[in-house]
């Protein structure tokens, strides 16, 4: 799982991203306030340097060949079909 952010002037790129053994964040930023590129958006500038640590990471955990890890799915989550189709939700904030 992960979760992209951008400053509104492009200042700052990031993305924070786990999985079920470890978690990393990518952030691409300046030492001073400055944009780091048009439209420099977190899934555009971090996301892609996040992939390439976690698929490095993951190969050296698991051997020569990348696969992602089992995630074990918290007993507290049940699934509801919405409009927009299955959502996941905390049990007893479901619509």
């Amino acid at each position: 799982g992960g979760k992209t952010g951008t400053t509104d002037d492009y200042t700052d790129a990031w993305f924070i991203g786990f999985d079920s053994r470890s978690s990393v964040r990518v952030c691409v930023c300046f030492d001073q306030k400055r944009p780091i590129g048009t439209n420099q958006t977190g899934a555009v500038a971090a996301l892609p340097i996040w992939q390439d640590i976690m698929k490095s990471w993951i190969a050296r955990r698991r051997g020569a060949k990348p696969e992602p890890p089992a995630f074990e799915r918290p007993g507290n989550i049940v699934t509801v079909s919405t409009s927009r189709g299955p959502e996941e939700f905390i049990a007893g904030t479901e619509p």
